[in-house]
């Protein structure tokens, strides 16, 4: 477009806490200065594919699901945090929430992981998942967590799982909060 922005089609926009609006598009992810788009490509970390997911992160960061791998970065480029297993697409990267103390969690296809400093652990579920498209993890302004499941919605409390808004009859569909 006239103003840089990689592609009319827009999927996602998000403003990280710096105050960086990101727009992931069909042509690739952009970021706006108030003037002009940026793209976001191969010499800043990413593969020129269709952004999945934005998620704002802490300290001005952004999260980001491309290609089932989960990157982390600002407007200076992008590492991946959280890569794609050609092995195990049960562990592919599906959604991420940052956690107050800068911890990430990660939800995959079928598990759910802690991520700090470099290091993922596996964290606590819930006793059934919903196993058809992945974990959905949402925060929201409040600053709770949720996952969607079989079960329902449920909600994160310290470490454990409480569920909120059981199912009734059929599958919860919800794929944004």
């Amino acid at each position: 477009t006239v103003s840089g922005l990689p592609s009319n089609q827009v999927y996602d926009v998000v403003e990280t806490s710096d105050g960086t609006i990101w727009a992931a598009t069909k042509g690739g992810l952009a970021w706006y200065d108030t003037f002009r788009w940026h793209l976001m490509d191969r010499s800043k970390g990413l593969p020129e594919k269709k952004p999945e997911r934005l998620v704002a992160g802490f300290n001005g960061t952004l999260l980001l699901i491309l290609n089932d791998t989960l990157y982390l970065g600002d407007r200076q480029g992008f590492v991946p945090i959280y890569p794609k297993f050609e092995s195990n697409e049960d562990d592919n990267a599906q959604s991420a929430v940052p956690l107050e103390n800068g911890e990430l969690l990660i939800g995959a296809a079928k598990s759910l992981y802690l991520y700090k400093h470099g290091v993922i652990k596996s964290f606590p579920m819930p006793s059934k998942i919903l196993t058809d498209k992945g974990l959905n993890l949402w925060k929201t302004k409040s600053k709770k967590i949720w996952l969607n499941t079989i079960d329902g919605m449920y909600q994160l409390s310290g470490k454990k799982w409480v569920l909120k808004l059981p199912r009734k009859t059929s599958a919860f569909g919800v794929e944004a909060i």
